[in-house]
This record gives C-alpha cells, structure tokens and sequence, in this order.
C-alpha cells in the first residue's frame, strides 16, 4: 500500500498535478465524503461533503456522539461494534447503515475505513462515508417483486388447474374443452403482459379492456365506456376473466352471435362516493335464456369471483331482450395509482380469497 502511494505521488510530481487535485476527484464527482474518528478523545472531524449528505452544520472537530445520535437506532449497535473492531483488530471498517438527517430525512449511508497510528502512537480511524439509499430502495424494491411474484404465480397455478377441472366438467368434447380452455387462458395472458410491463404493477381501464375482449374489441356492435383509471393487479385479474367470459357468452349465444345484436360495455368510477361500477348491457332480438344452473366456470366468475374480491356486489337481469350485469367495488380498493409497499400484501391476500372462490366450486 506505502509503495503504490509514493508511485503515485512521484507520477504527479512529475506531471506537475497537485497532489490534492488528484484526491479529490472522488469528493467532487463521486460524493464520497470523509471522516476521522480521534479514538482516545472521542471527536470526530467530517468534510464539507459529509455534511452535506448528512446535514449536520457542527463545528470541527466534534464529539463523535454527534454523528453517532443521527444513527438509526436499530443500526447503532452495529455500527459502534463495527468501529471498534476495527480499532480493535486493525480490520476494515465496512458497514451500511441508516441516518436520519436534523431535516428528519432517512438516508442510507455505507461506511468504509481503517486504523491509523499517526505521530506519537495516537490511534485514529479514517475513512468514507457515500449515500447508497437509491440501492437500499432498489433492493427493497425487489425483495417486494420477488415475494409478490412467488405470491402471483401460486395463485396463478391455483386459478389456471381451477380453470382446467372446471371447464373440463363443463365440456362435452374435446374439442369444446380446448377452445375454451385456452380463451381464458389466453386471457390470462394478455393480463399479464399488461400488468408486468412497467415497474408500477398496474394497468389502465383500456389496457386491461383490449386485454379481455381481444380482436372482438374492434367490432361495431360493442362500445367501450371506460374512464382514465388505473387498477391493480387483483382487480385487473377479476376484470379481465369476467370480461372474457361475459364476452364468450355474448359471442356463443348472446349478442354477438346475432349481426343485429349490441353490447355496451362501460365502467365509471366516482371517486367522491369511493365507487367503481362495472355494466354489461346486451340487447338481442331473439332473448337471452338464463342458465339452468351457476356451477359453470363463468359464472363462478362473474359470481363468486367478482364478489370475493374486495367484497363486490354482483348483480344479473336476465331481460326479455338481453343480459345486463353490474358489479360494484370501492374505488379505493381497485385502484393501482397508489403503489404503497404496506398494501402489496393485501392486494395478494384479495387475489388468494378470489382465486379459493373460483375453486371453491371445483
């Protein structure tokens, strides 16, 4: 370490370049900031740029107690033992910790250093301080993504062998069974092609509409009514099935499977009253018949489903002239514009209570 530090000395004295130029460099452009710990008095001496990062304005030298006070308090522990290791042992000082700046913001701070025995035998620790709390956040962040995946893809196992034994009850051949199988697994899908395309783990009312209905969302007979709202990932799950299956319906023997036949499709929310209505409105020439029974996979889904998750209300009328459903949530509890890390877990509960519905029939 002493050799290369005289190499490097001895190359910017040849090239004329101060000494503290060269230095510096990793204060200036890196914000690595720098610190002495005096261990027999107990001060401390930081530089302008760990002040900054650290928003104490004390003047130098002071009690290290200064510093250490802003440590996090669960972090504090660990810290001093770290430092007087490394006073200790002559080990390196390396630990990350939180700090909580006078302004009450919580950065996360990585520490870096070493003993010294300078003049007289007087023993002090040098080193470095950096902010490293966009990586902390980063880290967080994906520690959540990764629980939630894990989470998703159960449920999503859950829901998909839930689908198949369903459909297959449901079917009487073959190839009945595929077509409609794979619709909604298609359906699927697409659903999560829109919900894990950014980092928010939401979707937009349209996204999530052209999702559900597919090519079908381009025919004339079917008007779309949809506000700029964006939900999360268990109310994006729900709405995307349910659209699916009342859209299958509509196709086979509803609406659409008649030239003259119209569906209007819209959701409004109503934020003021925490209201989130969903309407399917078929009109037909020929009438609609109502099932015999509700033990079919799409009606555990426009039933039990739409219910079970975030406790909807669910409503069928079966007209002389068409099929209307409606269901109604809590604006609140579908929206996926908040992001907050404390509700991830309750949004994957909601999904798990709504996919045990679905099998819930099975």
């Amino acid at each position: 370490m002493r050799d290369r530090e005289i190499e490097q000395r001895e190359y910017l004295a040849r090239i004329g370049l101060e000494v503290s130029a060269w230095l510096g460099l990793a204060t200036d452009y890196a914000d690595v900031g720098r610190w002495v710990y005096d261990v027999q008095s107990q001060d401390c001496f930081i530089d302008d740029v760990l002040k900054r990062l650290t928003g104490i304005d004390e003047r130098q030298p002071m009690p290290a107690e200064t510093f250490v006070r802003c440590i996090h308090e669960s972090d504090q522990g660990a810290v001093m033992a770290a430092l007087e290791e490394s006073a200790k042992s002559g080990s390196a000082y390396d630990i990350s910790f939180r700090f909580i700046r006078p302004d009450g913001e919580t950065i996360w701070l990585a520490g870096r250093g070493q003993k010294r025995v300078v003049q007289g035998g007087r023993e002090v620790m040098i080193g470095v301080n950096y902010d490293i709390t966009a990586l902390q956040n980063a880290v967080t962040a994906n520690r959540l993504l990764a629980g939630e995946m894990a989470h998703r893809v159960k449920n999503l196992l859950s829901l998909v062998s839930g689908m198949f034994r369903m459909t297959q009850r449901n079917s009487d051949s073959l190839e009945s069974l595929g077509e409609s199988f794979l619709g909604r697994l298609n359906a699927l899908g697409r659903l999560n092609d829109v919900i894990f395309e950014g980092e928010a783990r939401s979707a937009s009312l349209q996204e999530l509409m052209e999702a559900a209905l597919g090519s079908m969302s381009g025919d004339p007979r079917l008007s779309l009514s949809m506000p700029d709202f964006r939900v999360n990932g268990t109310a994006a799950q729900t709405l995307v099935l349910a659209g699916n299956e009342l859209l299958t319906n509509a196709v086979k023997y509803g609406a659409l499977s008649e030239e003259d036949g119209q569906v209007a499709f819209s959701i409004e929310v109503n934020r003021d009253e925490d209201r989130f209505v969903l309407r399917w409105d078929e009109t037909v020439s020929s009438g609609i018949s109502p099932p015999d029974g509700a033990s079919g996979f799409g009606m555990s889904v426009l039933g039990r489903m739409t219910q079970h998750t975030f406790d909807g209300s669910p409503s069928f009328d079966w007209r002389p002239d068409g099929l209307s459903f409606s269901c109604v949530w809590r604006a609140s509890d579908m929206s996926g514009e908040t992001g907050v890390a404390a509700n991830e877990r309750r949004l994957m509960d909601e999904a798990e209570r709504a996919t045990v519905a679905v099998q819930g029939q099975d």
